[in-house]
């Protein structure tokens, strides 16, 4: 095939919900005495790992990385896909191992087998417990990520689609989470945590919510998709100030980082929560040392600790050195700040989850 895909063009309209159904191609079996040989093959050319034994009648590539699809399931991809599989190809086209080949571009490889998981459908982006089940919804926050990426890029519709309605229900289960979890009315506290990630490819020695957090705000930058850039700056200003300076290292290699303006309107945002958990949370702590003489009457600690020659009033004046003496890392390395959102800030947001 010797049309090339290589984005952007117009973004078509989003189907209905009913319209789309017949878009997702059913989950295909892997059929390995069927899977391509390259052993007899030029051996420039390798099958991507996570399709080695799949079935196909054309290679999507990238560089030398070959991708088995079914012609008939990337026909069935409403947008481009639909538009350029179904284009007659030439009886002169360059063939690799024997079927005709797309080169892609403009996307990654880990970007692609994303894609083409969620329309084979060997991968789901969400995995839904059964409604007997306690088990947690399993969320492949990096696969959705890429889906909507990809789908923007490739103006393919039901696949945007399908990934946001994911992206959507993993924020509203976070957040009523969070909004549960801080309030003394609830009897019984939520279990936590709410949800599992799954498929995050980030290296071991990398925080998976640095890397995940950055991703999503340059990908909601991307794809103009604002009304949840304040969920992704939330968690990447409870990272480390180095580690959001210095970017996620993917395992390809390659460092994602932020643009200038959204390092800046996260590392405000982490001030802003530091600055909240010094003054809301550990406030009464700064109140009972400042005010020795009648807070600590008040509230009934004016005796020595037991088996010590120490005060109440001077073991919490150590706790508060601890907390917020000079260099003091206690505050300044906690990344949890879900108790330190303010009541006016927590009715916002409340208000915005539909």
């Amino acid at each position: 095939m010797t049309t090339s895909v290589s984005p952007k063009r117009s973004r078509s309209p989003s189907p209905s919900r009913d319209s789309r159904e017949h878009h997702h191609s059913p989950k295909r079996t892997r059929d390995e005495s069927t899977a391509p040989d390259l052993s007899k093959n030029d051996d420039h050319y390798v099958l991507d790992p996570e399709f080695s034994s799949i079935k196909g009648d054309i290679y999507l590539t990238i560089g030398n990385t070959l991708f088995p699809c079914l012609l008939k399931e990337l026909q069935s991809v409403n947008g481009l896909f639909a538009d350029l599989f179904s284009m007659q190809q030439p009886e002169d086209a360059e063939l690799i191992h024997g079927l005709p080949h797309c080169p892609m571009f403009n996307c990654s490889a880990r970007e692609l087998r994303s894609l083409l998981q969620h329309i084979n459908g060997s991968k789901p982006l969400l995995k839904k417990p059964r409604p007997s089940s306690k088990d947690r919804p399993v969320f492949n926050l990096e696969n959705i990520l890429h889906v909507i990426k990809l789908s923007t890029r490739f103006d393919l519709p039901g696949c945007r689609d399908d990934a946001i309605e994911c992206l959507d229900n993993f924020f509203t289960i976070m957040w009523q989470h969070i909004f549960t979890s801080t309030q003394t009315s609830f009897p019984h506290q939520p279990e936590f945590p709410p949800v599992s990630i799954a498929g995050c490819s980030i290296g071991e020695d990398a925080d998976p919510i640095l890397g995940l957090s950055i991703q999503m705000i340059n990908v909601f930058q991307e794809c103009e998709l604002f009304f949840y850039l304040p969920y992704a700056y939330y968690f990447a200003s409870q990272q480390g100030q180095r580690e959001l300076v210095a970017g996620a290292k993917l395992p390809d290699g390659t460092v994602e980082k932020l643009s200038q303006g959204d390092l800046i309107v996260v590392l405000e945002g982490r001030d802003s929560l530091r600055h909240l958990r010094r003054v809301t949370t550990f406030g009464w702590l700064t109140q009972y040392v400042n005010d020795h003489y009648d807070y600590p009457s008040l509230h009934g600690c004016t005796g020595e600790l037991p088996g010590t020659e120490q005060t109440c009033h001077s073991f919490m004046r150590k706790v508060h050195s601890l907390l917020f003496g000079l260099g003091s890392p206690v505050l300044e390395n906690r990344c949890d700040a879900l108790d330190t959102v303010p009541f006016a800030a927590r009715d916002v947001m409340r208000s915005q989850i539909r």
